[in-house]
């Protein structure tokens, strides 16, 4: 069998009666969580896309498919999939560069898992690897991850994620919790698809030693990541030469690490290293730019020629030139070269780096009277050879120049030429450098209100403001194509823009307000997404110190759930972003503001199951409010440690802080976390076996949330009742208040509460052996649970399926999910894990008759 398969057409069909026949969705939750793969996975599947073998018998299997191999496809060869280019290639000025293209295709064509592709900014890696997966629109589907943008990071368990998420998986909370889950999943993807994945701006995951040279990856999980590709995923997959994917890097740097671990694999690997243009693709791309004829490349040019022989001097006159600024007097004195030689000159002490070169031609054009006149153009290359002292340049450069000091020179040119703009675009120009991301053109626009339109359209006419068509990037609300600025022209964008501090954060905070009033998501956008503007909106406040506006934000509550960003991030199970978010603003605001930093960095580490951090996180805050006297906080922090030590087993220690909590609730008249006080305690004793100690609590509980509106607190009183009174043995009673607790839970969009309560009622339905009411709430719990990604609810849930087949005499299944839970829950490290290998114990025949009985 072929590592990946696709279903033929009859299998399609075969798929479709066994999902219709379990009235599931074509895209359901409990589907592809069950199988343990993504959504993205199930389309691929449902589309007749190659998808990873074992996957596929997965997912034939959740819908009662066991003849899964039926329904492959004998001729499994992939879909030819289309390229979709990137921003950097650009036909109307792409000079070819044959030599360097051919050894590329060679090396795309064959065995090799990674080619690498290093030089200079701006010298045209990430141009030629478009040109050539182009040029080779094989079967391989296309992929891309641009690495500089500004919110992507160097951590493994953020930049990772981008990647997965730019292949069209989906981040687990497997992968979230763990960078070696996040790295094996990769590798499983790009085993399972033949990709080609281009990630640009390696540079951006490297240590900078000093500026503009790095030296090795500042997370080494990529750098296993690649080994383990380059020896094709062996930890991943037990038939390691068959991954079909292929990765092109392109960077300014090529780590030692990286040459190191690529020598191993030499048949598997690909560097090159891109240098300038040489002589005659530095003129066609003046011709394509246009400052020279195009139709004269092959021929004498300038009355002069591309390199052959001089001619006489009655064919080739001197270019008169002109002293002093572009507006002097013509200058009685000859140069001593024609303006074609000024340009091989130019192109010389550049060595032909081609944004510097295009750069050069703007100004060149931007200074001719008749810029489509070749012999006006003649003159202005003469005038700004002369104006921008080339030949002073030119006589102090080295034979042989470092590659730091090509950046350096290049960098100043183009600083140069950025100075050379009107004084209105070049300030649009500045101010643009600080948007993270590429955006609308009225983002642009509204940074210069009164001339910005004019300012604009110098850039576009200059290549300093392009359109930019990027996978997964926002179109604006009208379909509208975003902008952007080559990296290393926004990176002298920006710090010019820095020099001048109050214009700088002036520009930050137009930007955040742009973020916060215009940004609108499209239609069925990802989650995340529909914040986007909040986000970016937070994170240019930041960036501009202003430490009152983003705490004015992070603390504002926000669409129509009313929660604060990193709460619904929380909910959402964003936990990443939500850590980061509050790291970014922890310690800059005050002290209430921390507070509520570190209550949701500990609530996010509560779900990823570090309580470890957890605990750290909230000792913090417990330890800030209490030197503010900030009594609502320290009752809440008590709590929260509390909740903590539940989850650690430690059910007495987790009283204390209950107890410490209901005193302080009592004493402020706090009667909502008095309320939460009491139940938490409820569930305490409960887990100690006193039952009716509990139910006093969880009564206590129900009546104050009644009193004050509390429907979550109700909601979770009420299915504390349902445990308490399933302990007791009072089933019916038990489902009553389930049941109700359900309806509230739905109706305030608590995920993780329905969850919860679906699983402990199906719990009580395998009691009663209504088996498939059981099955339904329990593929319904654990799809919400993996969705929203809490891994102690996951764990109850698979522990509970394996309960249920147990019961039912399907022991192969039993097994899988128990073991599922018990790996979970040891990982954990939660009480459950003890209950997961009685239960395994019992399937494997140390007690299995007791429980089918």
């Amino acid at each position: 069998m072929a590592a990946s398969v696709k279903a033929s057409k009859a299998g399609l069909e075969t798929i479709e009666r066994a999902r219709k026949q379990k009235r599931w969705k074509a895209q359901e939750e409990a589907w592809y969580q069950l199988a343990n793969t993504t959504l993205a996975t199930l389309k691929r599947f449902r589309s007749g896309e190659p998808i990873l073998a074992k996957t596929f018998k997965d997912l034939c299997k959740v819908v009662g498919i066991d003849d899964w191999e039926s329904l492959v496809e004998t001729d499994n060869s992939p879909p030819a999939t289309p390229y979709h280019p990137g921003a950097a290639f650009d036909g109307r000025i792409w000079v070819d560069r044959p030599i360097e293209t051919d050894i590329l295709l060679d090396a795309l064509r064959g065995d090799r898992r990674i080619v690498a592709i290093s030089g200079i900014s701006g010298i045209g890696k990430t141009a030629l690897a478009e040109r050539a997966i182009a040029t080779l629109a094989d079967h391989r589907q296309f992929c891309r991850l641009n690495l500089d943008r500004g919110d992507i990071k160097a951590q493994f368990s953020n930049s990772g994620a981008e990647l997965l998420r730019s292949l069209g998986e989906e981040v687990t909370i497997e992968d979230q919790k763990s960078d070696d889950n996040l790295r094996r999943h990769l590798l499983e993807t790009l085993r399972d698809r033949p990709l080609r994945v281009q990630i640009d701006s390696l540079e951006r995951l490297l240590t900078e030693e000093r500026e503009e040279e790095w030296s090795e990856f500042a997370d080494p999980q990529w750098l296993r990541l690649f080994d383990d590709i380059l020896a094709g995923g062996s930890e991943a997959v037990a038939e390691p030469h068959r991954l079909q994917s292929q990765i092109v890097l392109t960077g300014q740097e090529i780590p030692a690490g990286l040459e190191t671990v690529a020598s191993r694999y030499p048949a598997r690997w690909h560097a090159q290293e891109l240098r300038g243009l040489d002589e005659a693709q530095q003129l066609a791309l003046f011709a394509k730019v246009g400052i020279i004829p195009p139709d004269q490349l092959k021929v004498p040019l300038f009355k002069g020629d591309l390199g052959g022989s001089p001619q006489t001097p009655t064919e080739n006159p001197k270019v008169t030139l002109f002293k002093g600024d572009l507006g002097g007097s013509p200058s009685s004195e000859n140069s001593g070269g024609s303006a074609l030689d000024f340009l091989k000159r130019v192109g010389k002490i550049y060595r032909g780096h081609p944004l510097v070169l295009r750069v050069i031609a703007e100004d060149i054009k931007s200074i001719c009277a008749q810029p489509c006149d070749f012999e006006a153009l003649e003159v202005a290359i003469a005038r700004y050879w002369q104006v921008e002292k080339f030949e002073t340049l030119e006589a102090g450069h080295p034979a042989k120049l470092t590659r730091r000091k090509l950046q350096t020179d290049v960098r100043e040119r183009i600083k140069a030429s950025l100075l050379r703009l009107p004084k209105d675009s070049l300030e649009l120009l500045r101010r643009v450098s600080v948007f993270r991301r590429s955006v609308p053109e009225r983002f642009w626009l509204a940074l210069l209100p009164d001339c910005a339109e004019s300012a604009l359209n110098v850039l576009k006419a200059r290549s300093l403001a392009e359109e930019v068509w990027e996978v997964g990037e926002w179109y604006g609300a009208d379909g509208e194509i975003p902008l952007r600025q080559h990296n290393l022209i926004r990176n002298v964008a920006n710090e010019m823009l820095r020099q001048d501090r109050a214009t700088w954060r002036a520009a930050e905070r137009q930007a955040a307000a742009l973020w916060l009033e215009d940004y609108e998501p499209v239609a069925d956008a990802p989650n995340l997404e529909t914040v986007r503007g909040y986000l970016e909106a937070f994170y240019h406040y930041c960036d501009a110190e202003d430490w009152d506006e983003a705490s004015e934000l992070f603390n504002q509550p926000i669409g129509e759930s009313g929660h604060i960003l990193s709460w619904q991030l929380d909910i959402w199970g964003h936990y990443p972003q939500e850590i980061d978010l509050c790291q970014r603003i922890l310690g800059k605001a005050g002290k209430k503001i921390d507070i509520i930093c570190w209550t949701g960095i500990g609530n996010a580490y509560l779900c990823l199951g570090n309580y470890s951090k957890c605990i750290d996180a909230h000792e913090n805050s417990l330890k800030l409010a209490r030197e503010i006297s900030e009594r609502r906080g320290e009752g809440s922090a008590l709590g929260n440690l509390g909740v903590a030590y539940a989850n650690l087993g430690q059910s007495e220690r987790a009283i204390d802080f209950y107890s410490q909590q209901l005193v302080i609730d009592k004493k402020i008249g706090h009667r909502r976390g008095e309320g939460r006080a009491l139940g938490n305690l409820g569930i305490a004793y409960k887990k100690l076996g006193l039952i009716e100690w509990a139910i006093d609590f969880y009564r206590k509980s129900l009546a104050i949330a009644r009193e004050i509106g509390d429907r979550r607190g109700e909601g979770d009183a009420l299915g504390n009742l349902g445990n308490a009174y399933a302990d007791l043995g009072q089933i019916e009673t038990a489902i009553d208040f389930y049941r109700q607790n359900l309806v509230i839970t739905r109706e305030i969009g608590d995920r993780r509460g329905e969850a919860l309560v679906l699983c402990n009622q199906a719990g009580e339905e395998i009691k009663l052996k209504k088996h498939d009411e059981a099955l339904a709430h329990l593929e319904a719990s654990l799809a919400i649970f993996q969705n929203i990604k809490f891994p102690a609810g996951e764990a109850l849930a698979l522990k509970n399926l394996a309960t249920l087949y147990h019961q039912t005499h399907q022991p192969d299944r039993a097994r899988d999910y128990c073991r599922q839970a018990l790996q979970l829950a040891t990982d954990l490290g939660i009480p459950l894990a003890a209950d997961c290998r009685a239960l395994l114990s019992e399937i494997e025949g140390g007690n299995g008759d007791a429980q089918e009985n």
